[in-house]
């Protein structure tokens, strides 16, 4: 493998990494904020099943600026993953 190739290995883990952590974050906010009710009704240790599609209909900007980075992430991600189709890890 090419130390270039090597490198947009590097990179795309690292994304994986950033996408992760931005969910993360947004589902903390949104759980502290809009969905606060919902995510009171569970108890500590429950596993909340939130989806990425259920943060869409938040209106806290924050959120809303989360999403978007998120989504560049995401979609540059996938142009690095482009740039060498056979890549799978390290």
């Amino acid at each position: 493998m090419s130390a270039y190739k090597f490198q947009v290995l590097e990179t795309i883990e690292a994304l994986d990494e950033i996408e992760g952590i931005l969910y993360t974050r947004m589902l903390n906010l949104a759980t502290e904020g809009e969905l606060k009710e919902i995510s009171d009704s569970f108890e500590i240790g429950d596993v909340v099943p939130f989806k990425y599609e259920d943060l869409k209909n938040i209106q806290d900007p924050n959120v809303n600026l989360l999403m978007n980075i998120f989504n560049d992430v995401v979609n540059a991600k996938e142009k690095f993953k482009n740039l060498f189709p056979d890549i799978k890890a390290i």
